[in-house]
């Protein structure tokens, strides 16, 4: 089927698609006009106008990647499926003016989308995570941004004194601690990663928490649901919906697969890759861009076929030269910094009371395109500037 079917701009109208989010790149509509086979329950994901399209060559290794080399690193049943579209300049730039009348200011950074869509829009038709077309039942659907699920290895680490802290307390906490965020109650990825109850339970608390005290602004807990189903009328949001929500994240394969290939992908952590650009480069910056060419599609065929032979062979210093370990941490990096749409599906009992329908929950993981070798330099400098900071803050440990 070509690029341009369906085509949304000649089937649909754009009030049929209202906003729904955006990102840095992307701005995204569901659909809501007619009922239509093609499009019940899907979503537009479109590439904002003022951001230029990657290359020829770029273009063709991110459909390679998304529609052939993924789905042998996860599950397609964790995948939403998704159909290139292209969508005709004025459609375009009326379905952006009426998203400006409800996109947050702080996207809009003085912006005006409309006033620079000049050629057709190009992005992706998506099953919608959070719809649920039956009528009688309810779908209470949030995205995640769970992050870094492991402590890096600490064999390989460099310099010794980032051992006790990076070995010891999750990323995303450094992260937030760099920020100024330091409340003990804040969200841990590896609380959600853990794969046990009671600690996925703390995890949506956090995330829940974070979600009302930023009036539903949190970059990792947003929710998408016109009405929140509720198991009582007392208590918090995470005591009210846990039990939905708990149950779909335990059964689902999705978490503990991010986490071993965000791990098996970074075996021996970025201060070790540094370590060896260092020897390779002794005169050079640190990942100077100018020395990392692009990921070509072969070369990324071919490491995925060596990971795929031993996903654990990152481990051995011996078993992956430089190269490969900078293309293994950018596809890490993927998987670090992807979303999960987590859909729980209710109906109500004869006793007035919400609970689950089984078979019908689901897990999906999104926001995976590939991202550039190039930025091997910033995620070094972010990685020293955290644990570092937690050092003289802090201390070696808490």
């Amino acid at each position: 089927m070509s690029a341009a079917e369906p085509s949304p701009s000649l089937d649909t109208a754009p009030k049929d698609w209202p906003y729904t989010a955006e990102g840095g790149a992307h701005i995204v509509f569901s659909y809501v006009g007619p009922s239509s086979p093609a499009y019940d329950g899907k979503v537009l994901r479109l590439r904002k106008p003022n951001c230029p399209l990657p290359s020829t060559d770029h273009q063709t290794l991110q459909n390679k990647w998304r529609y052939q080399l993924l789905p042998r690193l996860l599950p397609r049943e964790l995948l939403a499926e998704s159909r290139e579209v292209i969508v005709e300049a004025g459609w375009f730039r009326e379905l952006l003016i009426l998203a400006d009348k409800v996109r947050p200011d702080s996207r809009k950074q003085g912006v005006v989308l409309a006033d620079m869509v000049e050629t057709s829009g190009n992005g992706l038709l998506m099953d919608d995570a959070t719809a649920v077309v039956k009528e009688g039942l309810e779908s209470l659907a949030v995205e995640i941004k769970p992050k870094w699920g492991f402590l890096p290895n600490p064999t390989h680490m460099r310099p010794p004194e980032s051992v006790p802290i990076k070995s010891h307390i999750s990323r995303f906490t450094l992260h937030r601690h760099l920020k100024g965020h330091d409340d003990e109650k804040d969200y841990d990825p590896l609380d959600l990663f853990s794969g046990q109850e009671q600690r996925t339970e703390r995890a949506l608390d956090a995330l829940w928490a974070t979600w009302e005290t930023s009036h539903g602004k949190g970059n990792n807990w947003r929710v998408f649901s016109p009405r929140i189903p509720r198991t009582s009328a007392e208590g918090t949001l995470s005591a009210q919906t846990s039990s939905f929500f708990i149950p779909v994240l335990l059964s689902s394969p999705a978490l503990q697969q991010l986490k071993s290939l965000q791990s098996t992908l970074d075996p021996t952590d970025i201060s070790h890759i540094a370590t060896l650009f260092h020897a390779a480069y002794p005169n050079a910056p640190l990942f100077d861009p100018e020395l990392i060419p692009d990921i070509t599609l072969a070369e990324l065929e071919e490491f995925l076929q060596l990971y795929l032979s031993d996903p654990e062979a990152g481990k051995d210093v011996e078993k992956w030269d430089l190269r490969q370990r900078m293309v293994a941490y950018t596809l890490s990096a993927i998987f670090k910094d992807c979303s999960i749409f987590v859909k729980a599906v209710l109906h109500k009992t004869p006793e007035e009371k919400w609970e689950l329908v089984q078979g019908r929950s689901s897990v999906k993981i999104i926001d995976l395109d590939v991202k550039p070798i190039k930025n091997m330099k910033r995620w070094a400098e972010t990685d020293e500037k955290i644990w570092k900071y937690w050092m003289s803050t802090k201390g070696a440990e808490e």
